[in-house]
């Protein structure tokens, strides 16, 4: 049986997915079940006791030392340690990565992009042994709202598995989300 934070993030973010197209065209009782959706999902992804309860006993840390190094995923790891669930550990050189293979893009929200804002935000997702992410944890963003749209596209990715002595093995891997203000035309 999946844990509950894997069995409750497909059934938010497909909700959510839903619920998209109704936000959109301003359709206000459906509008508002999408706000609520998605303010359930940015608290599902910033919950680290329920992604530490996603992961296995021992998990294989698939990230560059600057990576591991960055503040916002210290801090994350950190505190994944003292809650005493996993068991962490450095990916072994002879091993073979996750590596992205179909990166969807995030939605750079609308009144961020309009304002000209740039930010990022910084996931730690868990790749599984057929490469889809399974859990995904927002270890910090420059603002909440990159956090959230850089997650819902973060997981529909897909993965080369890890291979660790010929096996698949599930990995967290680090990712930074960069959301770059475009200036308007003309203005350079």
């Amino acid at each position: 049986m999946k844990p509950f934070a894997l069995r409750l993030c497909p059934a938010l973010l497909a909700g959510l997915i839903l619920a998209l197209p109704a936000l959109r065209a301003n359709d206000a009782p459906a509008a508002a079940d999408a706000d609520t959706e998605l303010r359930e999902f940015a608290e599902l992804i910033h919950d680290l006791t329920r992604f530490a309860g996603a992961l296995p006993k021992i998990a294989l840390i698939n990230a560059s030392p600057e990576e591991v190094a960055r503040p916002e995923f210290n801090r994350a790891l950190a505190r994944l340690r003292r809650l005493g669930t996993v068991q962490l550990y450095a990916f072994p050189d002879d091993g073979s990565p996750a590596r992205p293979l179909n990166i969807l893009p995030p939605d750079y929200p609308e009144e961020l992009r309009q304002l000209n804002i740039p930010g990022e935000a910084y996931l730690i997702g868990l790749i599984g042994v057929e490469g889809n992410v399974e859990a995904v944890h927002v270890a910090g963003a420059t603002r909440r709202e990159f956090a959230v749209s850089a997650a819902l596209a973060y997981v529909r990715w897909e993965f080369q598995p890890a291979v660790v002595a010929n096996e698949r093995v599930p990995v967290l891997v680090f990712q930074t989300i960069a959301f770059k203000a475009v200036p308007p035309a003309g203005t350079e």
